[in-house]
């Protein structure tokens, strides 16, 4: 299966999704991963067997799984995970928080600037700064 990016799945019906976990939820028989990609954010819905797996954040993974439209989740879809592979696990936490308010600490914001640089109003940012 190709990988598909989380803005590219409008009209599809199974996917492959790669991207970091920006956000975990347990809601205790069912959980919800946030997944992020350079395109967005897709919330993945996990239950049963996968459930007793759920990655830390900022772990990258691979999700395979069904495309629901729904109006509860952040962007009007959500992804029903079949199988989730992890590709590498966040052994530490991170010292920029990504999905937080960001540290006011000049300093360290630049020691970490690949960090620094996944919260999404630095991206965009430079997304208009390009266009100009």
């Amino acid at each position: 299966m190709v990988r598909t990016l989380i803005k590219d799945i409008n009209n599809k019906k199974e996917v492959e999704l790669a991207g970091w976990v920006n956000n975990v939820r347990d809601h205790g028989k069912i959980g919800f991963i946030e997944l992020r990609d350079r395109t967005g954010y897709l919330q993945v819905v996990v239950d049963g067997s996968l459930f007793d797996h759920l990655p830390k954040k900022e772990s990258s993974i691979v999700v395979h799984g069904e495309v629901i439209p729904d109006k509860r989740a952040p962007n009007g879809y959500e992804l029903h995970a079949n199988k989730i592979e992890i590709l590498n696990y966040s052994a530490i936490e991170s010292p920029i928080p990504v999905n937080s308010d960001p540290i006011e600490n000049l300093d360290v914001r630049l020691d970490n600037r690949a960090l620094d640089l996944r919260r999404q109003k630095n991206r965009d940012i430079f997304k208009i700064q390009a266009q100009l």
